[in-house]
């Protein structure tokens, strides 16, 4: 496999004659022969979000929202067969959004083999997991199926919390206060900056991702195993 230097130094080595470089050359290169070596159709699904100023500049759009959905829709119009290949590289997002895009690919292809060669996360990890199949490496991570949630700061920054550490942090919060009711004070400047459903929501959308999840893995993934429901649940529980 390509290091990312021996990448870059090929980027480099296109300079474009109004400046910069011939990235998208490059990149597609990298899509035709992998898809040339699989002999199946790739579909890549990724988002800069190590990149911290993208982040900052592109807010909720780095995550898998309702917008997606078009954009699935659009590429798959033009494949031919019923197997794919996906490649994901992504933070996550919304388990309900995750759902909708599968329920497109689900109508239209009955092979899917999920590729994650750097990072998926939260709802992205739920997307890699309704695959018929995943190919990792070894620096290849899934994450926990809680979905994210973007939090406003006050001083108008942004950042993004998983459903379990908005969880955690309120349950902390009401066992400190609970014991001593002085600490209510420091811990107000921190649950401002959580509306008043949030908690509820971070609770639905973990059970929303944990049963979504074991019923992909029922039906794709381990659907000749005759332990099926007993490891869905095992895989669901240990990831999440």
């Amino acid at each position: 496999m390509s290091t990312w230097l021996e990448i870059r130094q090929e980027i480099l080595s296109r300079p474009l004659p109004k400046g910069g470089y011939d990235l998208d050359t490059v990149r597609r290169s990298k899509m035709d022969l992998l898809s040339q070596y699989t002999g199946r159709p790739l579909i890549v699904y990724a988002v800069d979000f190590l990149n911290q100023q993208k982040v900052q500049a592109a807010g909720s759009d780095i995550n898998i929202d309702w917008s997606d959905k078009e954009g699935f829709m659009e590429v798959i119009q033009g494949i031919q067969g019923d197997s794919v290949d996906i490649l994901v590289h992504s933070p996550g997002g919304m388990a309900e959004a995750a759902h909708s895009v599968v329920e497109i690919l689900r109508s239209r292809f009955k092979d899917i083999r999920f590729i994650v060669p750097n990072i998926a996360k939260s709802a992205a990890t739920m997307l890699v997991l309704s695959g018929n199949s995943i190919l990792m490496d070894e620096m290849s991570e899934l994450g926990p199926i809680d979905p994210q949630f973007l939090i406003r700061r006050a001083d108008g920054g942004i950042l993004f919390a998983p459903a379990q550490a908005i969880i955690d942090q309120f349950e902390k919060a009401v066992e400190h206060i609970a014991a001593n009711p002085k600490l209510l004070a420091p811990w107000i400047p921190i649950l401002q900056q959580y509306g008043p459903s949030l908690y509820q929501q971070a609770k639905t959308a973990i059970d929303l991702s944990k049963s979504l999840v074991e019923e992909w893995l029922v039906k794709y993934m381990f659907v000749d195993d005759e332990n099926k429901s007993l490891k869905a649940q095992k895989v669901a529980k240990f990831i999440r």
